[in-house]
């Protein structure tokens, strides 16, 4: 049975040498095999019992496991848990029959096992994964089984013999299964938690999309060229003079929250990268987007769009996660390859571009993934995470010590290792007060700016030569976002169609005469059949409503024969009404958001010739460039309108309504840099100036507010407002010795707050 189900072991348990103890087989007073171990940990029985199958029951007894679950075995002991386990689960109707996976390290022991007991009831058993020796990796198989682990829960069970007798390679493996669960899951649970959201983005991300780069399109653009990645934790702040020294002997990529720290010491990134979901992620560099128009912005097509939008820099380029939009809709018509090989963090992103992008070696700056000295990020970040000591984990740290992290950054490491530990490139770790990173080695930047960078290397000129303007064909764009909304249209009357279905038979609940099952199956069949493709497009936005289905398909039981209980393809039908409706809402959804970024495609398929002529800044453009610049700036494509009332300016720059027009949707938008050096233009031109003075009032009040809004927040303890609101004053103005002094107080305050919550936590202790 081994050999023919599980080849693989088969060929393992062959070549088993001998166990590095000695064993002796007796069986216990009421007749249970067991096992005397003895060897370096001394003398000990496999079980500590004679009723070995009355303790394995009653370790059992509170398990609560159906389809899509998972009995994780580590360790395979002497099979009684896996057995009964099989036992107990054979009983549940076979469509809520839990998974069973097996860890076993040591083929040895498997072998011993084998002749002792008989496994065939294991072996035989449907959902048994069996995993044996070092050949394979555990997140290979932790991501083959991702989907069943969104669905359903986990039950690890370690064999605590196993964890005495063979010490510290049990123990990775036991760490190793755990950070790759919980890896899983949390990647899993911001899928599903930001699904619908992260569905809406790509949509209002596709004008940028189509008029910027993607990754597929310039990816080995950096090969041979080192990069530097910066993140926000605490250690960026002693890098930062390093970081100046850099200049151009590498490519520095900085993620969004790392901003405003380069930017206030002077240092001005080659690439900006945002990932960030939320709607809030924007006020990480807002205030600084005046300093990166030189800047290549690298965006995850999910990310908020204002962050996308509002970026002032020409040069954009597209990465993506599993994106059902790009994977099985457009992506196949244009080849727009722009996935990464995973990404949950906007770390994750900058990393795993730079490798696409061929750089060589990859250098992490101020990537800590802990929290020295009780600090989330660098002093000057935008955000700072209020910690709670009670969540924090220890964890091996790079300088040989444990140091503090919580379960998702620590999370966010095993995610990251995942992926770097498979490649070829070097991958460099400057932090030494993080948590060490498996795949790097470690070196000061000082090391790296003295060894590894070139002074004669220019990163510039070879960004410089990649083409950031593709070209394309509006009206065909165009003509597949109408053909797509006709067949959402045609999709959501099948939703109606199929409700009125179930609702006609049911009436409520899951209650029908059992002869109409055969008309709404043979319908149900018919709509999978016919939408396959759209269901698969909706899939991300659904995960919530199908995780909820599953765990009721798999936990409630079909009807007996004959009864009034009406089933269909295995589930209940309220769980089809609900696919129904749930369906029906993300089209309609999808629907609204396709109308409302139709207009900007037709705009240019009407105009292309013109818009391209504006949105290079070229002079001579036949178009009316402020027209175009009021739709851009009213479809929020602030850099793109920005572009146009900028031509229109250079021709005409005593147009009042120009600068209006600029000024104030930078005012819209809160960009208060580049209001405040707009208004200085408009002023040097000499024309409207009653109206310029006005708008320049308003501007200076609303960033007079920002440093009012500072200290108020101050001085009611709301430290992170305070630091957000000033850190945007400072921005516009650097040198203010009011909002300097404001600043020292708010970093003294904040140092105070971490101080005692630490002498708290060390009380506790």
């Amino acid at each position: 049975m081994l050999k023919r189900r599980f080849p693989d072991v088969y060929a393992e348990i062959l070549k088993a040498g001998r166990l590095p103890f000695e064993t002796t087989i007796f069986k216990t007073a009421k007749g249970h095999v067991n096992i005397d171990c003895s060897g370096t940990f001394g003398r000990l029985p496999w079980y500590n019992t004679d009723d070995i199958p009355g303790q394995t029951r009653a370790s059992m007894a509170e398990w609560r496991l159906a389809g899509n679950d998972y009995l994780i075995c580590l360790g395979l002991g002497l099979g009684y848990q896996a057995l009964m386990a099989v036992d107990a689960f054979q009983k549940q109707p076979s469509h809520g029959r839990p998974g069973i996976v097996v860890f076993e390290r040591s083929p040895a022991m498997f072998r011993i096992v084998m002749h002792l007991m008989d496994l065939r009831r294991l072996l035989s058993y449907d959902g048994l994964q069996l995993h044996v020796g070092d050949g394979f990796r555990v997140d290979d198989v932790i991501d083959r089984m991702a989907m069943a682990l969104f669905l359903g829960k986990q039950r690890v069970v370690s064999d605590a013999a196993s964890r005495k007798i063979f010490g510290a390679p049990f123990l990775r493996l036991e760490r190793d299964v755990l950070q790759c669960l919980g890896a899983t899951r949390d990647l899993w649970h911001t899928v599903k938690e930001l699904g619908p959201e992260i569905f809406t983005n790509t949509v209002q991300n596709l004008p940028t999309l189509f008029t910027g780069q993607t990754l597929g399109s310039v990816r080995g653009a950096l090969r041979g060229l080192p990069a530097v990645c910066v993140a926000a934790g605490p250690s960026l702040d002693a890098a930062i003079p390093w970081l100046k020294a850099i200049g151009n002997r590498a490519v520095i990529m900085a993620v969004d929250s790392a901003i405003p720290a380069l930017v206030s010491a002077g240092i001005r990134p080659h690439m900006v990268v945002t990932a960030d979901v939320r709607d809030i992620n924007i006020r990480k560099f807002r205030a600084y987007l005046d300093d990166l128009r030189d800047a290549i912005l690298v965006y995850a097509v999910e990310s908020n769009p204002d962050n996308v939008r509002m970026f002032l820099g020409a040069r954009k380029l597209a990465v993506s996660i599993n994106n059902p939009i790009l994977n099985r809709w457009l992506g196949l018509r244009w080849d727009l390859q722009c996935a990464l090989p995973a990404m949950a963090t906007v770390t994750h992103a900058a990393v795993f571009s730079a490798m696409e992008l061929g750089a060589d070696p990859i250098v992490f700056v101020g990537m800590d993934m802990a929290f020295p000295d009780g600090q989330s990020h660098a002093v000057d970040a935008m955000h700072h995470y209020q910690l709670s000591p009670e969540a924090f984990i220890p964890v091996a740290g790079v300088s040989g010590r444990p140091v503090q992290t919580d379960r998702p950054l620590n999370n966010y490491r095993v995610q990251l290792e995942r992926v770097i530990t498979r490649r070829h490139e070097q991958f460099i770790n400057t932090s030494f007060t993080g948590a060490r990173i498996a795949g790097t080695t470690s070196k000061s930047l000082q090391e790296v700016c003295q060894t590894l960078l070139p002074c004669s290397l220019d990163v510039s000129s070879r960004l410089n030569r990649i083409d950031w303007k593709p070209v394309r064909d509006w009206g065909e764009i165009a003509r597949e976002l109408h053909h797509m909304r006709d067949a959402l249209e045609d999709f959501i009357m099948a939703c109606g169609q199929g409700r009125g279905l179930i609702n006609g038979a049911a009436g409520h609940g899951d209650a029908a005469p059992v002869g109409r099952s055969d008309t709404i199956d043979a319908f149900i069949n018919r709509f999978n059949g016919k939408y396959r493709d759209m269901l698969d497009l909706l899939w991300g936005t659904q995960l919530k409503g199908f995780r909820r289905a599953e765990r009721r398909r798999t936990q409630d039981s079909p009807p007996v024969s004959g009864t009034a209980s009406l089933w269909v393809d295995g589930k209940p039908l309220s769980v089809w009404r609900a696919f129904f409706d749930s369906h029906e809402n993300s089209a309609v959804a999808f629907q609204t958001h396709l109308k409302s970024i139709c207009p900007f495609f037709e705009y240019m398929d009407h105009h292309s010739r013109e818009m391209s002529a504006n949105f290079s800044s070229r002079p001579g453009s036949t178009m009316n460039a402020l027209d175009t610049a009021g739709f851009l700036a009213g479809m929020k494509e602030v850099q793109k309108a920005e572009a146009c009332y900028l031509q229109h300016v250079r021709r005409w720059p005593a147009d009042v309504t120009a600068w209006r027009g600029l000024i104030g949707m930078y005012v819209r938008f809160n960009l208060w840099k580049p209001a405040a050096k707009a208004i200085d233009r408009a002023m040097s031109t000499g024309g409207g100036k009653t109206e310029i003075d006005s708008l320049n009032r308003t501007v200076t009040r609303r960033i007079d507010a920002l440093r009012e809004q500072a200290a108020d927040a101050l001085s009611k303890d709301d430290i992170e407002t305070a630091r957000m609101s000033l850190l945007e004053y400072l921005a516009v103005f650097p040198g203010d010795e009011k909002a300097l002094s404001l600043r020292s107080a708010i970093y003294k305050k904040s140092r105070r707050s971490r101080d005692s919550r630490a002498s708290n936590d060390t009380g506790m202790n």
